[in-house]
């Protein structure tokens, strides 16, 4: 393991960036430092190991407070119609035993790898190429079990092609798109020629490819698509209010619905976007803001006295934190800072009250190749020290 020592102050290490893993660390192995400080002490680090096996893992997914791997690879034997589940809320513990919650099955019945899962009410949709299972909690002793739901009629091309809208399921298998309920599918894109269009336009060898999301802006379930092509370079979309269908040029090949943030997030294989008024930004200058963050008490002002932030990779983006006395508002941003390109993890003073707190994070470095890794904020409820 390589450890770099970055912040030093008042004689004691303050942060550490480790660049280089290595594999043969026990869980609660402490870890000594060399003389790194500015009096001559050292360092420690304890290390933790997650109690998980896995070489590989095709499709992680969460359901309440257990995480789901499927189709996954352990000691060099692959098992691609099983699934596992760690004990609740403990990512480390991936062991069944008799005093914790987690586990395994096998989809006996898959004639084929699982290739996506995706949310279906209060269930997971498995899909192999041409099969759909459900997967459901149903509590102790077995914790998950699962159920055949559709054979021959619905399937997945990649592990993005299938995307919950509601308790709805679209997807697109090899033979074209559909939609189904887990109880019975239809093949949505049959009347209007788009699943004839797909079968004879798509190259089969990349559908590994395929993306999809759900446009809720627009009512669209939106599919990136290799047509004619060894790389994505359309969006086949379809509106599920009005059943109509459309294709525009595109190379988006990955996307983050609204959450954290008030807008979508999407890149392509070398540029991240920011989604606002238009579907993406041609400019390389990019910008995100997140939404009101209330810090879990809405009626307190916040006082913001500093923020933590780690970053990696070349480029130096500007990061602002803002304040709105209510959820809606447009925030004021009082407070920024650009991180230098050789930081990596630094703190910054800042002072910006308000009940709302918004962080925005900028960049327009046509090279830039950076990534936040941290960031904390701190300070203080007013009234409190």
């Amino acid at each position: 393991m390589t450890c770099t020592v970055t912040e030093v102050s008042g004689g004691g290490i303050v942060a550490v960036e480790i660049t280089v893993f290595g594999s043969s660390y026990a869980s609660g192995e402490v870890i000594t430092l060399g003389n790194v400080s500015s009096s001559g002490s050292g360092g420690k680090i304890q290390v933790t190991v997650p109690d998980i096996s896995y070489d590989k893992v095709k499709i992680f997914k969460r359901q309440g407070p257990h995480m789901l791997a499927f189709n996954y690879q352990e000691g060099g034997i692959d098992f691609p119609t099983t699934f596992s589940w760690c004990s609740a809320d403990d990512l480390d513990d991936w062991d069944g035993s008799a005093t914790n919650t987690a586990g395994n099955l096998q989809i006996r019945e898959a004639t084929g790898e699982i290739r996506c899962v995706a949310q279906l009410g209060n269930n997971l949709a498995v899909y192999t190429q041409n099969q759909m299972f459900v997967v459901s909690y149903i509590g102790l002793p077995n914790i998950f079990g699962y159920k055949p739901a559709l054979d021959g009629v619905v399937g997945a091309v990649s592990p993005h092609s299938v995307v919950a809208v509601g308790r709805m399921n679209y997807g697109l298998s090899r033979d074209g798109f559909f939609v189904t309920d887990g109880a019975s599918s239809k093949m949505i894109g049959r009347d209007s020629g788009m699943n004839r269009f797909f079968r004879e336009n798509a190259s089969f060898t990349e559908l590994g490819q395929v993306f999809a999301f759900d446009n809720s802006k627009e009512n669209e379930v939106v599919w990136g698509v290799p047509l004619n092509s060894a790389k994505i370079t359309k969006e086949i979309y379809y509106n599920y209010k009005t059943n109509q269908w459309g294709m525009r040029d595109s190379n988006i090949s990955a996307y983050h619905d609204r959450g954290i943030f008030n807008e979508p997030l999407s890149a392509n294989t070398s540029k991240f976007y920011f989604e606002g008024t238009i579907p993406t930004l041609a400019d390389p200058a990019v910008s995100a803001v997140t939404k009101a963050h209330d810090l879990n008490n809405a009626d307190r002002i916040k006082e913001i006295t500093a923020l933590r932030v780690g970053k990696t990779g070349a480029g130096t983006p500007t990061i602002s934190i803002g304040f709105t006395d209510t959820i809606n508002a447009i925030p004021t941003f009082s407070d920024n800072f650009t991180i230098a390109e050789e930081a990596t993890f630094k703190s910054f003073p800042v002072r910006t009250a308000g009940r709302y707190i918004h962080i925005k994070v900028e960049s327009n470095g046509t090279n830039d190749d950076w990534e936040l890794t941290d960031m904390v904020i701190q300070g203080r409820f007013e009234g409190e020290r």
